[in-house]
């Protein structure tokens, strides 16, 4: 079931030299931008959609269509969360969609401009191609009729299975989700709720449809986003903070759908998986076996991006903070070797 198939033959990840060309600011007010502020995704962040012109796209091809998203407030570097995601799952074999830091030229009542800042991630769908995005919580509505949404309680791995064997008859679709899990155990992300993971539908020959496994989407909620530099200086200074920081880090994914299951902490989830899916270590092995200068290249070069966006911004990874990003990864990288 999470041995390799057709699906996993179509990981595919961009090179160093595309990380390295992506890499850069995107301002979404140049005038070739259509910026959609009614066309809101699901979540609690500031987000919209944007159009842009093939002159200005931050990819030259389809879909011209982008979703913008600001940080919650309390942590204003949250949005680069997002775009190292992107890099550093290309880095381990894990999609993520292409992620840029963007500002977004806001006009005010009083006919003010200010620029807003949050990252823009390519659109997973492509609506004039007959895509549609099936989020998560939508099959698991379908499959369990009282399913409880706004927490997730429920959301398991027996429940995912269940969906995806039962409304896609494809069950070889969650070795792909299960690569997400093992980049959220790397990341320490802890938001894969039930709405940041979806699947891709589209109409084919004979009104027949066609499902595929979207990339690893919504991945801010991660990567130490919430510590502040005080913290990040004692982290460094002190490897059981590190680890106290690891072991608080848990899954939004339960193994066990009965109602009142405890969140695991990420190296149990993987470990559970492993005991239970034998044939899914080929794909673990695969993604945590990583190269580590190229880890380290890829979040260097994001914040180095971030340090050069001028003072006027403020929204910088320190050098410490980059660090504490490289460390922990490759700390939780150890934890998961050791299973």
């Amino acid at each position: 079931m999470l041995d390799k198939g057709p699906n996993e033959l179509r990981v595919v990840t961009p090179s160093e030299s595309t990380l390295i060309r992506h890499c850069r600011w995107v301002h979404i007010h140049d005038g070739l931008w259509l910026a959609d502020e009614f066309g809101v995704t699901k979540g609690n962040r500031v987000k919209f959609v944007a159009y842009p012109d093939r002159l200005v796209a931050p990819i030259k091809r389809p879909p011209y269509r982008y979703y913008w998203k600001e940080s919650l407030p309390r942590f204003p570097l949250e949005f680069w969360s997002e775009v190292l995601a992107y890099h550093i799952g290309s880095v381990v074999a894990v999609p993520v969609p292409p992620c840029f830091p963007a500002t977004y030229r806001q006009m005010l009542e009083t006919e003010h401009e200010i620029d807003r800042i949050g990252s823009l991630s390519l659109s997973l769908v492509e609506p004039s191609k007959g895509e549609e995005l099936i989020h998560g919580g939508d099959l698991l509505s379908i499959i369990k009729p009282d399913y409880e949404r706004r927490k997730g309680a429920e959301h398991s791995v027996q429940l995912i299975l269940k969906a995806l064997d039962g409304l896609i008859g494809d069950i070889s679709l969650y070795a792909l989700f299960f690569r997400q899990l093992v980049f959220d155990a790397l990341i320490g992300n802890s938001d894969r709720h039930q709405d940041n993971w979806g699947i891709r539908a589209t109409i084919v020959e004979n009104m027949q449809s066609k499902f595929e496994m979207l990339p690893a989407f919504d991945n801010g909620t991660s990567l130490g986003r919430e510590l502040e530099e005080a913290k990040i200086r004692s982290c460094l200074n002190n490897q059981d903070e590190i680890e106290g920081f690891i072991r608080r880090g848990k899954a939004h994914v339960r193994w066990d759908g009965t109602v009142g299951a405890e969140h695991l902490q990420h190296e149990e989830l993987m470990r559970r998986h492993l005991q239970t899916f034998p044939k899914s270590r080929r794909v673990f092995d695969e993604i945590i076996n990583f190269n580590e200068s190229a880890l380290r290249r890829a979040v260097g070069r994001v914040c180095r991006l971030s340090r050069d966006s001028g003072p006027e911004l403020d929204v910088s990874i320190s050098p410490a903070r980059e660090e504490f990003i490289n460390r922990v990864i490759l700390r939780r990288r150890e934890l998961l070797r050791s299973l």
